[in-house]
């Protein structure tokens, strides 16, 4: 019993003696520089892949028409209407405010055109829209189709001549038939028009 108390003070006395020694010392300092170099790779690592993945894709976008900053603007993939307003400076004073669809998903290269109240008024846009809120395809002006997402003044010239040319709409996908206008645009005003 006193061999094996004498035993354990001994290895206690080698312990302390070895914990205060260069070499331990130096093996703890060994480790504690890889652990900091792996503790540096680690967070270079972790910054590399939060960078990517931060990285969202962008959008180029035309804003016209009665906003206070219209241009060219960039925007996330993935934006509605109401970023673009917002980043175009919001509504002009003249602004018909609920013409556009807010909450429609933009596209790149898409044009969002922002009547007055005025031009609204003027043109009797509301003719082409139903009660449902739809707009109808063959009886639409410029104005009212500019406002769809996607189309803009340009495409709506385009589905207004072609109307013209070839008659109404028989239904709506018809409106592929339409130069520009392809599946994944119509899928994105598929619910926001009508031919009757």
């Amino acid at each position: 019993m006193v061999n094996r108390i004498r035993a354990v003070i001994g290895s206690l006395l080698l312990v302390l003696l070895l914990g205060g020694c260069g070499e331990t010392r130096a093996e703890w300092v060994e480790f504690g520089d890889e652990t900091e170099e792996l503790s540096s790779l680690t967070e270079s690592d972790n910054e590399e892949t939060t960078g990517s993945e931060a990285e969202v894709p962008l959008m180029c976008v035309h804003i016209c028409g009665a906003v206070n900053a219209p241009g060219v603007v960039m925007l996330p993939e993935g934006s509605r209407v109401e970023d673009a307003l917002r980043v175009a400076g919001g509504f002009r004073e003249d602004a018909c405010t609920t013409y556009v669809n807010l909450a429609a998903k933009l596209r790149d290269g898409e044009q969002i055109y922002f009547p007055t109240e005025e031009e609204v008024r003027g043109s009797g846009t509301f003719a082409g829209e139903t009660l449902s809120g739809k707009i109808n395809i063959n009886t639409a002006d410029e104005t009212l189709l500019a406002t769809l997402p996607g189309i803009g003044p340009s495409r709506a010239k385009d589905i207004i001549t072609y109307r013209e040319k070839n008659g109404p709409f028989e239904s709506i996908r018809d409106i592929m038939k339409v130069s520009g206008i392809k599946e994944k645009l119509y899928e994105d005003i598929a619910d926001l028009i009508v031919t009757e």
